[in-house]
């Protein structure tokens, strides 16, 4: 009797976990703001993980031939909004005629190389890429391969760029074009070292706007080290970190808002690209797609994601563009020289 009650208990907690697994699930489905909500904007940032979760779920419950299958599968398709903007079935191999190719890269300094050998290889792929606008963030130069070196070495493929400085004279954003730049604007976040800007161009008598931006770094890795430097007790440290990474969730979202908000004064046709440093399941991520489309889910094909750490879980670096942009192709490459991937995308109109 023992024995079966036990049996009993053990299933009845597997259901419960069951439940509250794909609520939880459920839940982070619907954008919620983060001051609204700390607990919804923690499901959201650990969604790819929470929803391999509900497969491993569903996968058991399937094999034991038990119903309970259908709670954690009715909680992954609650979030298919996420779901589309990481993976698409279609074919992306299309040819055609090409208007405009954009590409985005956090370059991560370059690897501070001294050589400057990141800066030219990532200089090459673009150039055999073929890209006509290219959007860079940590874009920075060191003392042997300074900004003036960079300069030459993406001159050499694009005859016009804008590489603002922000009030310490520091630089974090470029972009390199091979149309004329009418007009640049650098745009600085109240509070933080991160930024945007954005370039009027003139692409065969039409005019672009390109937004290049680079959203609040989540900072975990240098939280992390100010807590091995003070030997902070581990409850302290999972609070210090829980705390690092709820704010910075929260300044993101009032930075997408202050974008969004650009993006709708824009008197042209709109490309926004950059490095959110947030994923599809955030309110961050919906912020700008209610007002731009997501270039990958129209045109993209495949698994996308663009952050090569963390078992390439995340996709944090996008394309979008205003609805009257006829794109054709959208894709991001593999590449050694930073922690993130280049992204790529085609456009076969942009009037």
């Amino acid at each position: 009797m023992g024995k079966e009650a036990a049996r009993k208990s053990g299933y009845t907690v597997k259901v419960l976990i069951c439940f509250l697994i794909a609520g939880f699930t459920a839940y982070g489905a619907f954008p919620v703001e983060a001051q609204n909500s700390a607990l919804h904007s923690y499901i959201t940032v650990l969604m790819p993980v929470i929803i391999i979760l509900n497969i491993i779920i569903a996968l058991y419950w399937a094999f034991r031939k038990k119903i309970w299958w259908i709670i954690n599968l009715a909680a992954i398709l609650a979030n298919w909004n996420y779901i589309a903007a990481v993976v698409q079935i279609r074919s992306n191999d299309t040819e055609g005629a090409k208007a405009l190719k954009v590409a985005t890269y956090n370059v991560r300094s370059f690897n501070n190389d001294y050589t400057g050998y990141s800066a030219q290889e990532i200089a090459r792929l673009v150039s055999e890429e073929k890209v006509d606008l290219f959007c860079m963030q940590e874009y920075s130069g060191g003392i042997h391969f300074n900004l003036d070196s960079l300069g030459y070495t993406f001159g050499m493929y694009f005859p016009y760029c804008s590489v603002p400085k922000n009030k310490k004279g520091g630089t974090r954003l470029a972009v390199y074009s091979k149309y004329p730049l009418v007009k640049c604007v650098f745009v600085p976040f109240k509070n933080s070292d991160n930024c945007a800007m954005w370039c009027d161009i003139n692409i065969k008598g039409d005019t672009l706007r390109l937004f290049n931006l680079h959203l609040q770094t989540t900072n975990l890795n240098r939280e992390m080290a100010i807590n091995r430097r003070r030997k902070t007790d581990t409850g302290d440290a999972v609070e210090n970190i829980s705390k690092t990474l709820f704010e910075n969730i929260e300044i993101r979202d009032r930075q997408a808002k202050d974008m969004a908000r650009l993006v709708k004064e824009s008197p042209y046709p709109v490309i926004l690209a950059g490095d959110f440093n947030s994923i599809p399941s955030t309110y961050t991520y919906h912020i700008i797609a209610d007002v731009l489309k997501d270039g990958f889910k129209n045109y993209g094909s495949g698994y996308e994601y663009t952050f090569n750490r963390l078992y390439r879980l995340l996709r944090i670096d996008y394309i979008f563009h205003s609805e009257n942009l006829k794109g054709s192709k959208y894709y991001s490459l593999h590449e050694p020289f930073s922690d993130h991937d280049p992204v790529f995308m085609e456009f076969e109109s942009i009037k």
